[in-house]
């Protein structure tokens, strides 16, 4: 009678744990019933749910995808589009023109989206520029290149024009950003047009 309610026991307390078990989804796309034991910024602990002798288990964080909790939260470790959890970014570079040289860059701007940008840019050669960027980009996407095209309006040498920007940008999962881009320009106040081609890097936080 003992091993019989032994038995029951150990099955209902297996079905208790099934249910309220862990997940965590590999970059290879694995997916792994555990239990965690323990999680750090860098590192997490675990015993596979189906191990009877509980061996413990360490992986570091960047081999994950994804961990989803047996209280239905899910954390996508960076693997969520990066430019919602960095929405800042500064940047500087250096930018030429094809018929006035060049110069070097500043800038700043703020993701209101995924794919939608505001921006600001100061250049050494009496230039600055404000507007947005709209990225080819999704919130829960692991979209670290993203393309993007914009629209701009500022003053160079103090004479007005509109900027339409084409370029691609790389952000990493800690913050570190890169992007390069073709700009063409139109002065409607002197009827000319120019170009430029620009290299930035900068951080997101």
């Amino acid at each position: 009678m003992k091993k019989i309610i032994f038995i029951i026991a150990a099955i209902l307390a297996s079905l208790i744990s099934a249910s309220s078990q862990d997940r965590i989804i590999t970059t290879d796309q694995q997916v792994l019933e555990v239990y965690i034991v323990e999680k750090n910024d860098k590192t997490i602990k675990y015993h596979l749910a189906n191990d009877l002798q509980q061996t413990l288990f360490e992986t570091k964080l960047s081999n994950l995808r994804r961990i989803e909790y047996a209280s239905g939260m899910v954390d996508h470790l960076g693997y969520e589009n990066i430019r919602m959890q960095k929405r800042t970014g500064i940047t500087t570079g250096i930018t030429l023109f094809a018929n006035d040289g060049g110069m070097f860059t500043f800038g700043v701007d703020y993701f209101l989206s995924p794919a939608v940008s505001l921006t600001a840019n100061v250049g050494s050669d009496n230039y600055y520029s404000f507007g947005a960027k709209l990225y080819h980009a999704r919130k829960g996407k692991p979209t670290n290149f993203a393309p993007f095209i914009g629209l701009q309006y500022g003053k160079h040498h103090l004479t007005s024009f509109w900027e339409v920007p084409v370029g691609i940008q790389y952000v990493t999962n800690f913050g570190l950003q890169f992007s390069l881009q073709v700009s063409l320009l139109e002065y409607p106040n002197i009827n000319y047009q120019n170009a430029h081609a620009g290299f930035s890097v900068g951080w997101r936080f």
